[in-house]
């Protein structure tokens, strides 16, 4: 069998591991374009990360020392909800789980090192040309590579945008203006809080601040068409400014698409990360999605390879992956949006758009199915129905995310 992923972000290096334990006797090859550069801002990841880290014996003193790790308790929301206020949403509620917040290019390297594997270093055609057998990968220079199974995680399609436009968005943010920083006294006192990553609500949306070991990554979350590029910068540098933060890189923008996907498999070739889909950096949900939707497509293939030949059976497998993976999605839509719901102490278009929009998404969006069993969480934490159910485990969480969760994301909205 011979496997192929397409890009070498954090997603594709967490794939290519994840899938040459899966499938030890195949042929791994792992395509990405050296010219063109990840995102390149510091991530913070969530528990499955951190567990998933530990069973491939990536220690926290690996992290640490090659990725410029800290260990992420959780997300510190400031402003949120209608007055002003913080509060800590822990991974656990005594605090000790914890995940990291890490340097992606620096980790995707450590994910990629010691794995036997193919490297191609060269661009692939957007286009993917299949039939019932193989999967054909153009290279730049027009030869083809003939695989059984792709798997697409070049991060963002630039591709036509939606007829149905804005409405067809989940979220309403599209850009993420990101800086790298440093705090101003970088004498012998104390060094701020790095155990969470900051969520702080501002006039035109949001900005996350992510701490790791050499430096802080910052960036203010918002929606293009309500403020222009010189307000978002102007209000930058005041939290900067307010924050005894110093800039030490150019800044720089990230326009993303929020979009739920809906063909997460099609034919022999998979999508992965966010291309696959993306809500927003809200809760760091990417990682957590990857990491179980690389765990679906193991098993996918492995039934595939099954039932090889049975194109009924196929299809109805194919149908069966985007199903779930899409239920994914709305389930991660739903749960960031929200945080929305209460805007934030900032009466301002940015929140007002944001609060209507939950709504929407909630009432016309997501699957009937989907918003009534979110309103069961968000309403009764899902206690009582728990209570009922034969088993527990997946019975007991929205995603990611279980009564904990929610009963502090209530709390940081109030």
């Amino acid at each position: 069998m011979r496997l192929a992923i397409l890009g070498a972000g954090t997603a594709g290096a967490i794939a290519t591991r994840m899938l040459r334990r899966q499938f030890p006797n195949a042929t791994i090859c792992i395509i990405h374009s050296p010219v063109i550069p990840t995102i390149g801002v510091g991530e913070g990841g969530g528990p499955w990360f951190r567990r998933w880290l530990d069973e491939e014996d990536i220690t926290a003193e690996i992290m640490t020392n090659e990725a410029n790790a800290t260990k992420k308790r959780g997300i510190c929301f400031e402003n949120w909800g209608n007055h002003a206020k913080k509060y800590n949403h822990l991974f656990t509620p005594t605090g000790i789980g914890y995940s990291y917040h890490f340097d992606a290019a620096k980790t995707a390297n450590i994910l990629l090192r010691n794995i036997d594997i193919n490297v191609i270093k060269r661009t692939a055609s957007e286009h993917l040309a299949q039939n019932h057998q193989k999967v054909a990968v153009e290279l730049d220079r027009g030869e083809k590579e003939l695989f059984d199974y792709v798997i697409d995680c070049r991060g963002f399609k630039h591709a036509e945008k939606n007829p149905q436009g804005e409405k067809a968005r989940p979220l309403i943010a599209n850009m993420a203006t990101l800086q790298k920083c440093q705090e101003e006294k970088l004498d012998s006192s104390p060094r701020p809080n790095l155990k969470t990553t900051k969520a702080v609500a501002r006039p035109f949306g949001w900005i996350f601040q992510i701490p790791l070991n050499n430096r802080l990554s910052i960036g203010y979350v918002h929606d293009s068409s309500l403020s222009t590029a010189k307000v978002i910068n102007q209000d930058l540098d005041r939290y900067l400014e307010e924050r005894g933060l110093l800039a030490i890189n150019t800044r720089k923008t990230v326009q993303f698409e929020s979009h739920l996907g809906d063909k997460h498999l099609e034919g022999r070739v998979y999508s992965l990360g966010n291309r696959a889909g993306f809500i927003e950096p809200l809760e760091a949900t990417t990682i957590e999605l990857t990491i179980h939707h690389c765990k679906l497509i193991a098993a996918h293939i492995k039934n595939r390879e099954r039932i090889s030949g049975n194109y009924w059976m196929i299809a109805r497998s194919e149908q069966r992956f985007n199903s779930i993976a899409s239920s994914n999605m709305e389930r991660i839509a739903l749960f960031v949006s929200w945080h929305y719901s209460n805007g934030s102490i900032y009466n301002t278009d940015y929140w007002r758009k944001a609060k209507r929009n939950h709504e929407r998404l909630v009432n016309n969006q997501v699957s009937k199915a989907t918003a009534r069993e979110f309103l069961i969480w968000r309403d009764t934490q899902y206690t009582e129905e728990c209570s009922r159910k034969p088993s527990k485990g997946r019975d007991q969480m929205f995603f990611a995310w279980n009564a904990h969760s929610f009963d502090a994301i209530r709390r940081s909205i109030e």
